[in-house]
């Protein structure tokens, strides 16, 4: 199996990339991602999508009208996309949309807290993010 590298250039698919931005001393450069964890930038076709389905866009389950229903309906849609992607079983499995991965280890760490005797609390340099990750050890998890 031989390597392949892609001859596409992703740039001009990323929003932003030659975005200038103001320095110390005033001059304008083209700004520089160091952080992509934090700062990702959106991809053109994400934008697109967002666009031409922003006139459809409504509360996810909380409505009765057209609007809402398209994007509950949607919505399940993109939950069932990951589903299939990942292999997920749809009779014991569920997908959860979160903001950040921050988000996920919190919701996944305070579930299982709340169905296992074997949480620990104690005290660490980071307490809110060691924790979760004792929690989710004890329960089988590797990183």
């Amino acid at each position: 199996m031989g390597l392949i590298i892609s001859k596409m250039n992703y740039k001009n698919s990323v929003v932003g990339v030659d975005t200038q931005v103001r320095l110390r001393n005033g001059k304008k450069e083209r700004g520089i991602n160091f952080d992509n964890a934090a700062t990702t930038p959106p991809l053109v076709s994400v934008i697109e999508e967002i666009s031409n389905f922003a006139p459809y866009y409504s509360s996810i389950h909380r409505g009765a009208g057209y609007k809402a229903k398209v994007s509950s309906t949607r919505y399940e849609e993109a939950r069932k996309n990951v589903m299939d992607f990942v292999g997920a079983d749809e009779k014991k499995d569920i997908v959860i949309f979160v903001k950040n991965a921050t988000e996920a280890i919190n919701k996944v760490a305070y579930r299982l807290s709340q169905d296992s005797d074997q949480y620990i609390k104690g005290k660490t340099k980071s307490n809110t993010i060691n924790e979760k990750y004792v929690i989710l050890c004890l329960h089988g998890a590797s990183f």
